[in-house]
């Protein structure tokens, strides 16, 4: 994750984090404004103090508009790089891999990884890491200028929020499992509403939209479930923050209230001090809830950057082949799909150039399995093929392709035009 967060987008986070530091110092710096504000009214200013206070007041309010404008875009321009560099290399990751090893999952899956699972961290972990830092930059500024006000405050406000921030690690492990299950969830949901499109001239033919009908409700019902959940426990966690949330700013004030009849502290400097303490315990608050959703999204992000980031290699001793020239031979080929049913056993025969070959056989004896290994997407479990003499094991895998022209019994049309589908997008 640290090759798209950090190293590939260097530009965009730099921008990204100077953006952040500015837009949390002006958005602290305005308590220090509503102490200057509150002071006028409280202490014996002269008119001069007065027109400065109020045009600086202006003036501060209007830089830090242009300041969120410049934050909010970096954000956003720091998100759509990452997730779009991530998108295409697990997009290309996917689709470099050998047939078999593209089998092993439902293709739902895969969408689901594009729709839903990269979705799910663009929101729980790029955002919400740069919420992170943004909360701990408030916090930290706010008790900074708490320290310069008064650091009797300063250190109460510090020990409430410590507390505040331990709130959200006793629901973690649930919330991770709800995550999981949603991810899981939805690429089932995803495979049964393939299957009933897929199948709506059966459904129509033979009248069994009510079974069709049950089976997606069952399964829609089971995601909407998990979905249910996840907000009951963010609203339990939400709930309990905000009520101590609550909870430290009143007995803080009762604090402060405290200190202004014993040290004589001015109205302005209560005004900010409670502005600060808003400060601190908000993104107290927020950071606590966003943290606890980083830890949860974790086993989503290392199933899309760790487990779907599988290339298959090639050998870097493959064959060349430019031309077919005499035959393709199977001698005593053998060929398993779960390596417990042969589909082919023991095949023996040569495939001559020049020569027209019809395979005849019941549906699932191997016909198209024999295409598919001459195609190099599967290994012979025993025996060998052979294109001219040369194992096919031994070929690369590009250049076979480019000598085998293959009209499948399903036809499959891209979404583009029809001379695209046609020419396959080649000139």
């Amino acid at each position: 994750m640290k090759k798209y967060l950090f190293k590939d987008n260097k530009a965009s986070f730099i921008f990204a984090m100077v953006s952040i530091i500015l837009e949390s110092a002006f958005f602290t710096g305005e308590a220090y404004v509503f102490k200057n504000i509150l002071d006028l009214v409280s202490l014996d200013m002269s008119m001069d103090k007065f027109y400065n206070t109020v045009l600086f007041s202006i003036g501060y309010i209007l830089v830090h508009c242009v300041v969120i404008y410049m934050y909010r875009k970096a954000m956003g321009n720091y998100s759509r790089s990452v997730i779009t560099e991530m998108k295409e290399d697990v997009f290309s990751n996917i689709y470099s891999r050998d047939l078999k090893s593209f089998s092993e999952n439902n293709t739902e899956s895969y969408v689901s990884i594009m729709l839903n699972d990269i979705k799910m961290i663009e929101k729980d972990y790029v955002i919400n890491l740069s919420s992170i830092f943004a909360y701990m930059l408030d916090i930290i500024f706010a008790v900074i200028l708490l320290f310069k006000f008064n650091v009797k405050v300063a250190l109460v406000a510090i020990g409430f929020s410590v507390l505040l921030s331990m709130i959200p690690k006793f629901f973690s492990k649930e919330l991770a499992a709800l995550k999981k299950d949603l991810s899981d969830g939805m690429k089932t949901f995803l495979v049964k509403v393939k299957e009933i499109s897929e199948g709506f001239e059966t459904i129509k033919t033979y009248d069994i939209e009510d079974e069709a009908y049950d089976q997606f409700s069952v399964y829609n019902d089971e995601v909407e479930d998990v979905k249910y959940n996840i907000g009951v426990m963010d609203a339990k966690i939400n709930s309990a923050l905000e009520f101590f949330s609550f909870l430290i700013q009143f007995l803080v004030s009762i604090i402060v209230v405290y200190f202004i009849i014993k040290d004589n502290l001015t109205v302005g400097l209560v005004g900010s001090v409670g502005q600060l303490m808003v400060n601190i315990c908000e993104p107290m608050e927020g950071f606590s809830g966003r943290f606890n959703r980083l830890k949860t999204v974790k086993p989503i992000v290392d199933n899309v950057i760790g487990k779907n980031q599988v290339k298959t290699e090639k050998s870097e001793d493959s064959i060349q082949i430019d031309e077919f020239r005499k035959s393709i031979c199977f001698e005593d080929v053998k060929f398993s799909y779960d390596g417990k049913r042969n589909i082919l056993d023991g095949i023996n025969t040569c495939l001559e150039r020049g020569k027209k070959y019809a395979i005849v056989g019941e549906s699932g004896s191997g016909k198209s399995t024999i295409l598919k290994l001459i195609l190099g997407y599967y290994s012979c479990n025993e025996g060998k093929l052979t294109v001219d003499g040369t194992d096919i094991d031994d070929l690369d895998e590009d250049s076979l392709s480019k000598l085998i022209s293959v009209i499948q019994q399903d036809v499959f049309l891209f979404d583009t035009t029809i001379r695209n589908n046609i020419t396959l997008f080649k000139d």
